[in-house]
């Protein structure tokens, strides 16, 4: 029971002053759309995003986006599978995967994971990201949110 105890008050200690980290990253930028619809009213989309961002870090660049959109006749996503390139000011390059659901199609929320990366953003494969994206016209605003551990922040900040 000691044992248990300790380890509770070791969890709770260490998720109070624990040093939690966020990598903030702002997107604009333009979409073309190509779409199939169906008799039932459904449709997908194959869309291409080229968009500019910067982060909370001082970095920025482009990134380039193919995504894959299914979505029923009330336009409500049933599944979106995306991937996006980025490079950095450097020529560094990064790619996060990312996919929503459930969500009216002109906007919405979803998960992004980088998974590879070069230079320092090899440090972050793995980090998990919440996104959000609005559309206006052709033109997309996006903001993703990502939990980086203490030693991916410092990489960042070097």
């Amino acid at each position: 029971m000691k044992k248990l105890l300790f380890c509770i008050f070791i969890f709770i200690f260490s998720n109070l002053y624990g040093k939690q980290y966020d990598l903030i990253f702002n997107f604009s930028g333009s979409y073309k759309k190509n779409e199939m619809k169906f008799l039932d009213g459904s449709r997908l989309s194959h869309n291409i995003y080229e968009s500019e961002w910067t982060d909370n870090y001082g970095n920025y660049g482009t990134s380039y986006c193919l995504t894959s959109i299914k979505y029923n006749n009330n336009k409500i996503i049933i599944e979106l599978d995306s991937y996006c390139r980025f490079k950095d000011q450097d020529g560094n390059i990064f790619t996060q995967y990312n996919t929503r659901t459930g969500h009216e199609l002109n906007a919405g929320s979803g998960k992004a994971k980088i998974i590879e990366g070069q230079k320092k953003w090899k440090n972050l494969i793995g980090a998990e990201c919440l996104y959000s994206i609005r559309y206006l016209d052709d033109r997309t605003y996006s903001i993703r949110k990502c939990q980086i551990t203490e030693s991916m922040h410092n990489m960042l900040i070097k």
